[in-house]
């Protein structure tokens, strides 16, 4: 298993920092959001349920639950599930994640575990970082996000993506990854305007 470089600790440190204050900026829309769910609820079903979902998934090679807001019943979006999905509110819980340090703000996409332990077995070369690296709220995967191509096409330009960042996070100062870090939340946030969710 590749080593954990020391530098990730000031970018996963700095991390906590941010998600912190953003949830503390952020705290009025996260109750609005969770309110807008219990209405929902209570007009379709006339019960409410819990506002939040987890999804099994794998950072740095141990299994986790990701936070979002629920945007389901069953396998039907719901109408309020819809617009956070379209804009991407659905993830602002993942902050949570990134403070208890589960995930990280940019780092490699988080496989479901079944997929995570598929690749372990049959294509361990493919997840040689994802060992290492915290799972991230966005990265070099989300950039390169293609409409046009198949699932199994965009999963390996992801593998090749996220290579490609783990050579950065191997030889890149902590001031040149902090850079790119800031450069990839930027692209997303303007993939995230377009209203066309990730």
């Amino acid at each position: 298993m590749p080593k954990t470089p020391s530098r990730l600790n000031s970018k996963y440190c700095l991390d906590k920092v941010i998600a912190l204050a953003l949830l503390l900026i952020l705290s009025p829309l996260i109750i609005f959001i969770t309110l807008s769910i219990f209405v929902g609820d209570l007009l379709r079903e006339g019960s409410c349920r819990a506002p939040f979902t987890g999804e099994k998934r794998i950072s740095a090679g141990k299994p986790f639950m990701m936070i979002k807001f629920r945007t389901a019943n069953g396998a039907q979006l719901t109408p309020i599930g819809a617009y956070l999905r379209r804009w991407y509110l659905d993830e602002i819980p993942q902050l949570v994640n990134i403070l208890k340090g589960t995930m990280c703000f940019v780092g490699p996409r988080p496989l479901p575990e079944h997929q995570y332990r598929t690749y372990e077995v049959g294509s361990p070369h493919k997840i040689g970082s994802r060992a290492v690296l915290k799972a991230g709220w966005t990265g070099l995967t989300v950039l390169g996000k293609d409409a046009s191509l198949t699932y199994g096409q965009m999963g390996e330009r992801g593998f090749i993506a996220e290579e490609k960042y783990w050579n950065l996070i191997k030889t890149g100062s902590s001031i040149r990854i902090l850079r790119f870090d800031v450069w990839v939340i930027w692209q997303t946030l303007f993939i995230i305007a377009k209203g066309e969710g990730l």
